[in-house]
């Protein structure tokens, strides 16, 4: 009988503690999920894509692979069974890719694998640029880039040209030409 007791008491401590300790991880949980969310929202901002891209499923996925150059298509592969294995991994390298491309170094760029719930934060709320490109189509020029005859065109250049001017020196741009 007094077995049967301490039995019963001890399944009522577990559940007591349980019950007082799951709203607080609840509460937790929310909160961090709220953060990373808003973090990625200002990482998408600042990779010159919408932020609002983030809160939806799969879309998401597709817009970050765009971000760090691999085809947004690959992330429709998370529904196909062995192909989704393809899919994670490629996130994982898409967030050591981002690392980089906001101008961090490999070892941030290996935590932002590891612990993205601390290091996303840091770059969507640090002061680190986005440094790489958006993609955009081949088809789409460039705004503001007029193509040089006989080479290709560099994103965001526009050509200037170089003139002599006596009271700035040799190498100086002229403004008023273009």
């Amino acid at each position: 009988m007094d077995s049967q007791l301490t039995t019963l008491d001890s399944t009522n401590n577990i559940n007591n503690i349980a019950a007082s300790v799951s709203p607080a991880i609840i509460l937790f949980s929310i909160v961090l999920a709220i953060l990373i969310l808003v973090a990625l929202w200002k990482i998408f901002t600042k990779a010159g894509k919408p932020g609002w891209a983030i809160i939806v499923p799969v879309y998401n996925i597709w817009v970050l692979f765009e971000i760090v150059g691999y085809p947004g298509w690959w992330s429709v592969l998370s529904f196909v069974p062995i192909a989704n294995f393809f899919t994670t991994i490629m996130i994982f390298v898409s967030y050591f890719k981002l690392g980089k491309l906001f101008g961090k170094g490999t070892g941030f760029s290996i935590c932002l694998v590891l612990f993205p719930y601390i290091t996303l934060p840091i770059l969507g709320f640090g002061k680190s640029q986005f440094s790489g490109a958006p993609i955009q189509s081949p088809t789409t020029p460039v705004q503001g880039s007029t193509p040089v005859q006989g080479s290709t065109p560099v994103q965001g250049s526009t050509p200037q040209a170089t003139t002599t001017n006596p009271t700035t020196g040799p190498n100086s741009v002229d403004k008023d030409i273009k």
